[in-house]
C-alpha cells in the first residue's frame, strides 16, 4: 500500500467507526416509550425481548461497518481512492437496513398511545439562545475574512489551488480574479443564513408534548440545547470557510495535509460534544410523567402515530399542521413532509447553496 495514503486511511476508519458509534448508542436516546420509532411500554427496553432486538440491531451494524472498511482498504490497495465513498455509503445503507430489521421486529410489541391530548394555554417567553448578537458571530467571521483578502489583495497569487486530492496534492487551480477569491466567502454566508433560519423556525415551530413538570422544562432544555447545537454549527462553516478563503495567502499552500486533516478533527470535536450535551439534555426529557399513563396505562410517546412515520424515519401527515418536530431515532428535529413549508425550508437549506457554490465557483 502506498504510504501516502495511509493517513486517509486512518481518517476514513476513524469516521466509519464515529459513525457505527453514534448508530449503536442511538436506540438509547429516544424517549422512554418509542422504540426503533414504534410505540411501546416504557418498561419494554428492558425487557429481555426488547433487549435482544436491541443487541441484534448492534451486532448487524458492526457487521457492515466492518464490511465497509474492507471496501475501503480494498480501494486502497486498488489504487482507486475514489472508491471511499463507496465504503462510507454502504455503512450508512447497512446502518439503515439493521435499523429496518430491529423496527420490524419491535412492530409486534407496539401498544395504542393515550387519547389524552395537552394544550398550552400561556405565551412562549423562552428567547432563543444568544439572541441576535449571538448570530452576528459568524458573518463577522466571514466579513472579517473579506476585509484582510481586499487589503492583501496584491498577495494573493495569480494562480492558485482551490483543491485537493487525497494525497494532499493540488488539482485544480483557479486564477485570481473577485469571482474566485470572494465567492467561498458569499457561499458561507448563504449556508450560514438557511441554517440559522432552519434553527430560529425550529426553536419556534416545535410543538410542546411535555406540559407537566419536570418533563416540560426538560424538553425546553432539550430544544434549547439543539438550537445552539446549529448556532455552533454556523461559527464551524463560517470558520471553515473563512479559513479556506485566507488559504492564498498562506506560504503552506502546496502542503496543506495539516489543514485538510486538522480542519475535519476540529469539526469531529465539536460533533462529539454536541452529542453529548444534546444527549444530556434528551434524557431530561425523554422520562415518563403522570400524563403518561393517564387513560388506561397507555403511553403518550410523541402524541404523533405509528402509521405516519415512514420506514421509521420520515413523517407524512397531512392533518398535522406542524412543520417541526422530533425525531424518533436519533437526536435533533425531523420536518413533516405532507407540509408544503417543509418542502421550502428543504430548498433553501439545501439547493440554495448548492446553486451559489456553482454561479460563484465555477
Amino acid at each position: 500500500m502506498n504510504a501516502s495514503l495511509l493517513a486517509p486511511l486512518l481518517f476514513l476508519a476513524g469516521d466509519l467507526t464515529v459513525i457505527a458509534l453514534l448508530l449503536h448508542f442511538m436506540p438509547t436516546w429516544t424517549r422512554s416509550d418509542i422504540v426503533f420509532s414504534v410505540t411501546v411500554d416504557p418498561t419494554f427496553r428492558t425487557t429481555e425481548t426488547g433487549r435482544r432486538i436491541v443487541q441484534r440491531y448492534r451486532i448487524w451494524l458492526w457487521i457492515h461497518t466492518a464490511a465497509a472498511l474492507a471496501i475501503a482498504v480494498a480501494a486502497l490497495r486498488s489504487q482507486r481512492p475514489a472508491l471511499f465513498p463507496v465504503g462510507v455509503l454502504y455503512q450508512i445503507g447497512g446502518g439503515f437496513a439493521a435499523f429496518l430489521g430491529a423496527r420490524r421486529r419491535t412492530l409486534p410489541h407496539a401498544v395504542p398511545t393515550t387519547t389524552l391530548r395537552s394544550a398550552e394555554l400561556a405565551p412562549r417567553t423562552d428567547r432563543f439562545p444568544g439572541g441576535l448578537p449571538a448570530q452576528f458571530g459568524p458573518f463577522a467571521l466571514l466579513g472579517g475574512a473579506a476585509a484582510v483578502l481586499a487589503a492583501r489583495w496584491s498577495a494573493i497569487p495569480e494562480r492558485f489551488p482551490v483543491h485537493w486530492n487525497i494525497e494532499f496534492q493540488p488539482d485544480r487551480w483557479v486564477m485570481r480574479s473577485p469571482q474566485a477569491v470572494f465567492g467561498p466567502l458569499a457561499v458561507g454566508v448563504l449556508v450560514c443564513c438557511a441554517v440559522g433560519v432552519m434553527a430560529y423556525a425550529a426553536f419556534r415551530l416545535i410543538p410542546r408534548t411535555r406540559l407537566q413538570p419536570p418533563l416540560a422544562a426538560g424538553e425546553a432544555r432539550y430544544r434549547r440545547a439543539v438550537a445552539i447545537v446549529l448556532l455552533a454549527s454556523e461559527y464551524v462553516v463560517a470558520a471553515a470557510f473563512a479559513w479556506g478563503a485566507l488559504m492564498p495567502l498562506r506560504a503552506e499552500l502546496r502542503s496543506p495535509g495539516w489543514v485538510i486533516i486538522g480542519g475535519p478533527l476540529l469539526g469531529l470535536a465539536v460533533v462529539v460534544l454536541a452529542v453529548v450535551g444534546l444527549v444530556r439534555a434528551r434524557r431530561a426529557s425523554s422520562g415518563t410523567s403522570p400524563e403518561t399513563f393517564a387513560g388506561g396505562s397507555a403511553p403518550a410517546g410523541d402524541r404523533t402515530p405509528d402509521s405516519c412515520w415512514k420506514a421509521g424515519v420520515f413523517y407524512f401527515n397531512p392533518a398535522d399542521p406542524a412543520i417541526f418536530l422530533e425525531k424518533r431515532f436519533g437526536l435533533g428535529y425531523t420536518l413533516n413532509f405532507a407540509n408544503l413549508w417543509s418542502w421550502v425550508i428543504m430548498v433553501a437549506v439545501l439547493l440554495v447553496p448548492l446553486v451559489a457554490s456553482f454561479l460563484l465557483l465555477r
